[in-house]
């Protein structure tokens, strides 16, 4: 059987209010719309590019109605842990710690980490720890 390698990667997070987080996502980070949905049946949602337009790294955000029947409990809580993180990586943190500060959005950083990347460290409306960090 010939090896057949993975192509790109899509985060999926289940929001608690989607407009909230398209604004966060699209205002403030500046990531552009790939596709709007509408199920119909419960379920909407935006997915992002995370980079440049046509980039394989996609970001999908969604909002599931309690009834739809792929909805689960944890749909309707904020992130509780930092087990998971989404990790960006920038040309520049300086204008990213820039950017966020003209939107005041909070933020700790830029820390300077021990293998040299710079990081600065957020947290999306949801609760998820956001980490952009600029390699040197």
């Amino acid at each position: 059987m010939d090896k057949k390698h993975l192509l790109g990667l899509k985060t999926a997070i289940r929001t608690l209010d989607l407009e909230a987080s398209k604004a966060f996502y699209s205002d403030i980070l500046q990531m552009e719309v790939e596709e709007n949905y509408d199920d119909g049946d419960g379920s909407k949602g935006i997915v992002f590019y995370v980079g440049p337009k046509g980039s394989t790294s996609l970001l999908e955000i969604s909002a599931i109605d309690p009834k739809h029947d792929y909805f689960q409990d944890a749909f309707g809580r904020k992130f509780a842990n930092d087990k998971v993180d989404l990790q960006i990586r920038c040309e520049s943190v300086e204008y990213w710690a820039a950017r966020l500060k003209n939107h005041d959005w909070p933020y700790r950083g830029p820390v300077r980490r021990p293998w040299g990347a710079w990081y600065l460290y957020l947290r999306d409306p949801d609760g998820i720890q956001i980490i952009i960090y600029e390699e040197e």
